[in-house]
This record gives structure tokens, C-alpha cells and sequence, in this order.
């Protein structure tokens, strides 16, 4: 995973650095966004391997971000994990492509394990990676 460049978006400054100390840790390059204009300008000025989103955004919520980001040029294929409080929502997400969630709260290593997931989904475009 070393050298990948992730993006993790949470309105919680503390769950970004939880993730981010996490995935740094495993020799990955992160950046972090508070809201989704914040994601979408962060996706426009550098390139992204992996996008990770709390469903729970203020405002724009996660939910409408993986839809736009999915219309966007920059992150139309790109792989996401969304976190989810409630496993249910997750379905809202199947209809799209290369979109993953992880339950929270969750583990360092199930949050590695999924990231590991996504970024290996990522060379077969068609695959959609697994729920954790």
C-alpha cells in the first residue's frame, strides 16, 4: 500500500486523525477533507487513490457526496469506502460501482483490511468490494 494516496472526509477532526495516523502507519499518503466542497476541491488539485467518506456529513451529507463524486471526472472510478453507524443504510450504496462500507465503530485492522481491500479492487474496475 505504500506510496497510495487516500483522501479520508469526516466532519469530526478526531476520527481524521484516528484514520489517518492508522493508514499512515501502513506507509500510506493522506489527506483530509472536513465537508464535501472541501473533498471535491482536494480531488481537483491531486489525485486520489482511495476516497473515504462518513455517511454522516453535516450538511452535503456522505450520501450525496459518493453520488456526486461518481459524476465527477476526477473520481467517477475511483474507489470509496463509506462509514456507516447503521449496516442497513448500506444498501442506499449498491447501486453504485467500486463503493465499499465499513461499520463503525471498527477496529484498526478492519479499517486496514478494507482499505487493503479497495486499493487492490482498484487494478479490476469491475469488482466491488466487499462490506466490513
Amino acid at each position: 500500500m505504500a506510496g497510495r494516496r487516500t483522501l479520508v472526509v469526516d466532519a469530526d477532526w478526531k476520527m481524521r486523525k484516528l484514520v489517518r495516523t492508522n493508514l499512515e502507519a501502513q506507509g500510506l499518503d493522506v489527506a483530509e477533507a472536513a465537508a464535501g466542497p472541501q473533498c471535491l476541491e482536494e480531488l481537483r488539485r491531486h489525485a486520489c487513490d482511495l476516497v473515504l467518506i462518513d455517511a454522516d456529513l453535516p450538511g452535503g451529507n456522505g450520501w450525496n457526496l459518493v453520488a456526486e463524486l461518481r459524476r465527477t471526472l476526477e473520481a467517477h472510478d475511483l474507489p470509496i469506502i463509506v462509514f456507516v453507524a447503521e449496516p442497513a443504510r448500506s444498501r442506499l450504496l449498491g447501486r453504485f460501482q467500486r463503493v465499499s462500507t465499513l461499520v463503525k465503530p471498527f477496529s484498526a485492522a478492519d479499517l486496514v483490511a478494507c482499505v487493503e481491500c479497495a486499493l487492490v479492487g482498484a487494478a479490476d474496475h469491475g469488482l466491488r468490494t466487499a462490506d466490513y
